[in-house]
């Protein structure tokens, strides 16, 4: 919202330091040993999306944690 009141030339200094200063801040996820630096998405439907939200719970893992060990146990299990 910041960004839309001071959109103009006058304040374009202004809004590059802004964003700088959100980056700069940004907080550190969680360290990890193995960098994930591709993204995928996935089109579910409803049904399949609660199902994975409720295994995440039960679990205690996020969804990517959850699709990562769910990879791994099938890799796994197609490799024996």
């Amino acid at each position: 919202m910041i960004l839309q009141i001071f959109a103009t030339p006058k304040y374009h200094n202004l809004i590059v330091a802004m964003e700088m200063i959100i980056i700069a801040t940004k907080k550190m996820g969680r360290p990890t040993d193995a960098l994930k630096e591709y993204m995928l998405r996935v089109r579910m439907d409803q049904d399949t999306l609660k199902k994975l939200d409720e295994c995440c719970e039960i679990e205690k893992l996020t969804r990517s944690e959850l699709v990562r060990k769910s990879i791994e146990e099938e890799y796994t299990k197609i490799k024996k």
